[in-house]
């Protein structure tokens, strides 16, 4: 999934959405603060309302949490991001239809 975007924050929309069809809907995801600074997402498994991951991007540096903001993994390459997310995604969903 290659998503080289000048625009990071449009890298970052476009990777969840990417991720969003590829779980099969089984994902939700929204910005927290539309047009706001940092830019903060939170993807959602579907039929939880607890946030699976939080990522924010700041100044140019991808952040992510899957624990509520206990640990912090970052990279300044999107599509590392997007690498470990969807590996996470779909292990968390894997685990779900057990």
């Amino acid at each position: 999934m290659a998503i080289a975007l000048a625009d990071p924050a449009e890298a970052v929309e476009r990777a969840i959405a990417a991720i969003a069809s590829a779980a099969g809907g089984r994902i939700a995801s929204r910005r927290d603060n539309p047009g706001g600074t940092p830019a903060a997402y939170t993807i959602r498994l579907a039929g939880s309302d607890a946030p699976f991951v939080n990522i924010r991007l700041i100044d140019g540096i991808y952040s992510w949490t899957f624990d509520a903001d206990e640990s912090l993994h970052m990279s300044r390459r999107s599509d590392v991001m997007i690498r470990i997310l969807s590996e996470e995604i779909v292990k968390a969903l894997s685990r779900e239809t057990r």
